[in-house]
């Protein structure tokens, strides 16, 4: 649970660990999933992680846990108001990182282009870097 007067630290605090935003996620396509569903979409995750996560989820509010109290036993789980709270923001951080990742694709082309019409061998990429006309080019394009 997070009880640290800085906000951003809190936030980070619930959205941190390999499977946390994961498991948020596939709670966000599902609406409401079991448990071995869950773990099914979730690759390498372990029984005991993906209970601890989950119970960690529930005591902050994040998810709700539904037990129908039947034989076999049958649990659901369902974000909250306030696990869907953090939807916009997973939005905006995998928007991010595609923008970023298209800029590093973008940058990549550009050095790669380079090398191929220069007489600049891989091992001269440092040299490559250093020429300042180069590096306006990839300035200018990182800003668009």
């Amino acid at each position: 649970m997070t009880n640290n007067s800085n906000p951003i630290q809190n936030a980070l605090t619930i959205i941190s660990g390999k499977w946390r935003t994961q498991i948020i996620w596939q709670l966000a396509l599902a609406k409401t999933i079991r448990f071995n569903k869950l773990k099914s979409l979730l690759p390498g995750i372990s029984d005991t992680m993906l209970s601890q996560t989950l119970s960690s989820f529930e005591q902050e509010d994040i998810i709700h846990r539904h037990d129908y109290q039947e034989m076999p036993p049958k649990v659901e789980y369902s974000l909250t108001k306030k696990g869907k709270e953090l939807l916009p923001i997973l939005h905006a951080l995998i928007k991010f990182s595609e923008d970023n990742n298209q800029k590093s694709d973008e940058f990549y082309q550009i050095l790669v282009n380079e090398l191929a019409h220069s007489k600049l061998s891989p091992n001269d990429f440092e040299s490559l870097i250093s020429d300042p006309d180069l590096k306006e080019r990839i300035a200018n394009l990182l800003k668009k």
